[in-house]
C-alpha cells in the first residue's frame, strides 16, 4: 500500500508486509516483517528517507520467538550543481541472535560525488561499521574522461582504499576504454595496477581485461 500526500509527491509513504518460510536444512525458521518507508523532499536539492522494519522470527528450536527492529535514515543533498552528498545511518536491534537478518549491528556512512571539472570527477566514501568489532572503510576514486561521446570513450582513474579492521590498504590506478566500431559491436578493454598492503606484506598485482559484445 502506498500513499502520497500531494500531487507534487513531496512526501510519500509505503507500507509492506512479508512472510518468509525457510525450510532449508540449515535454518528452519518462519519470519514475519512489517516495513514503513517514508520519503520527504525537504527542498529542491535536499531529500530525507526513513525506513523502519519490525520482524518476528520463529526458529522452531524451542527457544521462542526472536524480535528485530531495523531503522534506516538517509539524507541526500546537492549543495552545488556539481556536488552530491549522502549521509546515512543503519541500526538493527535484536532480542537474540537468530541467524541471517537477526544480529545486532550499525553502520554510519558518508559518500560524495564531486564533478571537479567537466571531465574530472571524485567519488569518496567513509563507512564506519560496528559488529562484534568496529572498523573504518575509506574509498576514494579520482576519474578523468578525456574522450566523451562519439564512438570511443576513454577513462583514467586513481583509487585509494583502506580497511582498518583487517589492516588492509590498496592504492593504484588504471585505464578503461569502450569502442563502438559498428552500431551493434561494442569492444571494451582495461588495465589496472595496484599495490596491496596487509599484515606487513605487500604485492603489486596487475589486471588486464578485454570484452567484446556483438548484437545480432
Amino acid at each position: 500500500m502506498s500513499l502520497s500526500s500531494d500531487r507534487a509527491r513531496r512526501v510519500h509513504l509505503l507500507m509492506a508486509w512479508s512472510r518468509v518460510d525457510d525450510r532449508s536444512f540449515e535454518f528452519q525458521n518462519l519470519t514475519h516483517a512489517v516495513t514503513g518507508d517514508l520519503g520527504w523532499t525537504i527542498a529542491p536539492r535536499l531529500s530525507l528517507y526513513q525506513k523502519v522494519t519490525y520482524s518476528v522470527r520463529d526458529t522452531r528450536d524451542g527457544l521462542g520467538q526472536a524480535r528485530s527492529w531495523v531503522t534506516s535514515t538517509q539524507l541526500r543533498g546537492a549543495p552545488r550543481p556539481n556536488l552530491e552528498v549522502t549521509l546515512s545511518r543503519l541500526d538493527r536491534w535484536v532480542s537474540r541472535d537468530a541467524g541471517p537478518g537477526f544480529s545486532a549491528y550499525n553502520d554510519s556512512e558518508l559518500s560524495a560525488n564531486w564533478a571537479i571539472l567537466p571531465l574530472v570527477s571524485l567519488t569518496s566514501q567513509v563507512l564506519y561499521q560496528v559488529r562484534e568489532d568496529d572498523d573504518l572503510l575509506l574509498r576514494h576514486t579520482l576519474s578523468w574522461t578525456p574522450l566523451r561521446g562519439g564512438s570511443v570513450s576513454l577513462r583514467l582513474y586513481a583509487l585509494d582504499y583502506r580497511d582498518t579492521r583487517t589492516d588492509y590498504r590498496q592504492r593504484g590506478g588504471g585505464t578503461s576504454a569502450i569502442w563502438r566500431p559498428r552500431p551493434r559491436l561494442r569492444l571494451e578493454g582495461g588495465y589496472e595496477v595496484t599495490r596491496i598492503e596487509q599484515d606487513d606484506q605487500a604485492n603489486t598485482p596487475t589486471l588486464w581485461s578485454l570484452r567484446g559484445t556483438w548484437t545480432f
